[in-house]
């Protein structure tokens, strides 16, 4: 039986979750009642199905007969031997349903979220959240996220990034992808056949190398700018850029240096990504002020039996909330900050115009009664004169 952590906050889910210890993955806490402790699994949209590290002691037999017959893998080539079992998650006093994958002790825990899981299924089968579609949203920030089951988009109406609905994944189409100075001009077509998946498991934008090419000959941007180029350094297998900040002075100046990329979508959907929200930030001490780039390129492109990948990972979720909507196979975008700004702004509006209100009550309050006020005080005062007492 598995029990889930959660608050509740109307007929929604809402679930914390934290980094891990190496910051590259996004885990919600679940706690196996058989087990009797807390696991943390990867929320991975790129994941159809959920792994879970079993009881293997009363299974061995199970798994040395079934070999690698039945293989849990998810779209960024993550893959382990399963034994299928089910299991019941208990929330409150109701308890679902829910199927997963054991796998072996040096496997990842993966909470599977991608397209028709079983685990939203589950939560809305049993009406343990009401909403008028079947949806969830993501929200990626640096140091945490969050996961919100059963929140309605605010606006059905708007344009939102229709799903393959013949996908397990969250694969998308997507027309173009440009940057901000016309170095990179991409168009996807059928005969480059690509499939494009969001996945929040991924912790890089992955891509072929002549997609990546591209990608790269795009920050070429910062030889024109007059602040010039960030020094370069490769870390950890990556390209790295130095925030110095006696150079950009406000880091925002070190982000512009750096292109902004539009993915432009079938339906018309233009999908803005910036350098704040690409950039991975290192986390380790004396490199706090590295930046490094998210783009990958992925092997398995060169064997012509697959279709060539273009996986949006977290760098390109990061900062906005991203609406699953299951019942009309779309996804919607908010920003995320955007909102807190606009927010925020109406906050100190709001507390600018109390000030000023107060001062104009003080004002007409002392025209109204400024004879009383007077008297009152020349009453309340003693004499004034010299003390010949010193």
């Amino acid at each position: 039986m598995i029990i889930l952590l959660f608050s509740i906050a109307s007929s929604q889910l809402i679930f914390d979750l934290k980094r891990d210890l190496h910051q590259t993955e996004y885990l919600i806490t679940l706690e196996i009642d058989t087990q009797s402790k807390k696991n943390d699994f990867v929320v991975d949209t790129g994941a159809p199905y959920t792994s879970f590290i079993c009881d293997q002691s009363s299974n061995q037999e199970k798994f040395k007969s079934l070999g690698c017959e039945n293989v849990f893998s998810t779209y960024d080539g993550q893959w382990s031997c399963v034994i299928n079992e089910s299991h019941q998650i208990k929330i409150g006093n109701n308890s679902i349903d829910f199927n997963f994958g054991c796998v072996s002790n040096d496997a990842t825990q993966i909470l599977g979220m991608g397209n028709n899981n079983s685990f939203i299924k589950g939560l809305y089968d049993n009406s343990l959240v009401t909403s008028k579609n079947q949806i969830f949203s993501i929200l990626l920030k640096q140091d945490k996220g969050i996961l919100t089951i059963g929140q309605d988009y605010p606006n059905y109406e708007e344009v939102s990034i229709p799903i393959n609905i013949y996908s397990q994944y969250y694969q998308v189409d997507l027309a173009s992808i440009k940057d901000d100075k016309d170095s990179l001009n991409f168009q996807f077509n059928e005969i480059n056949n690509y499939e494009i998946i969001i996945d929040s498991g991924s912790t890089l934008i992955v891509m072929d190398s002549e997609l990546l090419q591209l990608f790269n000959k795009s920050f070429l941007k910062c030889e024109t700018d007059p602040r010039g180029c960030p020094q370069q350094f490769q870390l950890l297998g990556k390209q790295c850029f130095l925030y110095d900040r006696t150079h950009y002075g406000d880091i925002s100046n070190f982000f512009d240096t750096f292109p902004e990329f539009s993915f432009n979508f079938r339906n018309g959907y233009i999908f803005k990504l910036n350098a704040k929200d690409y950039l991975l930030k290192l986390n380790f001490y004396n490199y706090e002020n590295f930046y490094c780039l998210p783009f990958i390129d992925f092997s398995r492109n060169y064997q012509t039996k697959y279709k060539k990948i273009l996986l949006l990972g977290q760098p390109f979720m990061n900062n906005k909330e991203f609406y699953f909507d299951l019942t009309n196979q779309a996804i919607y975008v908010k920003n995320a900050e955007i909102q807190i700004e606009f927010t925020s702004k109406i906050f100190e509006h709001t507390t600018l115009y109390i000030q000023i209100g107060f001062l104009i009550g003080i004002y007409l309050f002392y025209r109204l009664y400024s004879t009383q006020i007077r008297g009152m005080l020349r009453g309340g005062l003693g004499n004034q004169g010299i003390n010949a007492y010193g």
